[in-house]
């Protein structure tokens, strides 16, 4: 998976990480910290709206973007991408770390996937 030549979130990408919007949407969120408190966000909304946008395309370069795509498709995703930001607990981390270890996800993979977190 890569990102196309001018930084954008490719089409398949974004239909993948779409996810029914709540009644808390980017326009009434307040500052980041009162978007996890306050609304029902999940991580898959909150890397489609803010983290890609905002963060990865303006700070990354494109092989490190193309990586924390492959790391987000294959690991993360799938396993957290419904939870909502409020819910990501210290205990839905080790599960998360105890699911990537037995499904054979190597120590530098599982590695990955937190600093991405």
């Amino acid at each position: 998976m890569r990102a196309g030549a001018s930084g954008a979130v490719p089409s398949f990408v974004k239909a993948t990480l779409r996810r029914s919007r709540s009644t808390s949407s980017a326009a009434n969120r307040g500052s980041l910290a009162s978007s996890v408190i306050e609304s029902r966000v999940t991580l898959a909304e909150f890397m489609e709206d803010d983290y890609w946008p905002r963060y990865a395309i303006p700070n990354l370069a494109v092989d490190t973007r193309r990586r924390h795509l492959e790391v987000w498709g294959g690991h993360l995703l799938p396993r957290v991408g419904d939870f909502q930001l409020r819910e990501l607990t210290p205990l839905v981390i080790e599960d998360l770390v105890a699911q990537l270890s037995r499904q054979g996800v190597s120590a530098d993979g599982q590695r990955r996937a937190l600093l991405m977190l």
